[in-house]
């Protein structure tokens, strides 16, 4: 889908696969296991913040899938026709700029459903926020 040569050399996402991932509402992430084979995806919601990929876990870092992130910090990220292989990123809850920022991405982006957006911009989600970086 992608010309892959920008992401190999700079970590960034291409053009074209980011801006698909933005404008799906609905993400799927699939967490990496030992031995490298993925587990079955789970839906999440996420936002971008300028060039960067972000999702949180709307049940914090208890969620299963949050953990599981953990266990390989990689995995997959399916956003649309984007299907990708991705690095996770631990983003610090008190980094209160990039925190503030992406609250209000999530307001913006999924302002339909305002109880939801209320859990996605939680304490407790914004201390399960991950970056995902495009894996070669």
């Amino acid at each position: 889908m992608t010309d892959d040569s920008e992401s190999q050399q700079t970590g960034k996402w291409p053009a074209l696969e980011h801006a698909t991932i933005a404008a799906t509402g609905e993400w799927q992430i699939a967490t990496a296991r030992p031995d490298d084979t993925v587990r079955k995806s789970v839906i999440v919601w996420g936002v971008t913040d300028g060039d960067h990929v972000y999702v949180r876990s709307v049940n914090g870092i208890d969620a299963l899938w949050f953990r599981h992130a953990h266990d390989r910090m990689h995995g997959e990220l399916t956003a649309g026709t984007a299907h990708r292989g991705v690095e996770f990123v631990d983003i610090p809850a008190d980094d209160s700029a990039l925190q503030t920022r992406l609250d209000a991405a999530y307001r913006t982006k999924y302002r339909g459903s305002t109880s939801a957006v209320e859990r996605i911009t939680s304490p407790a989600a914004r201390a399960a926020t991950l970056q995902l970086l495009p894996r070669a």
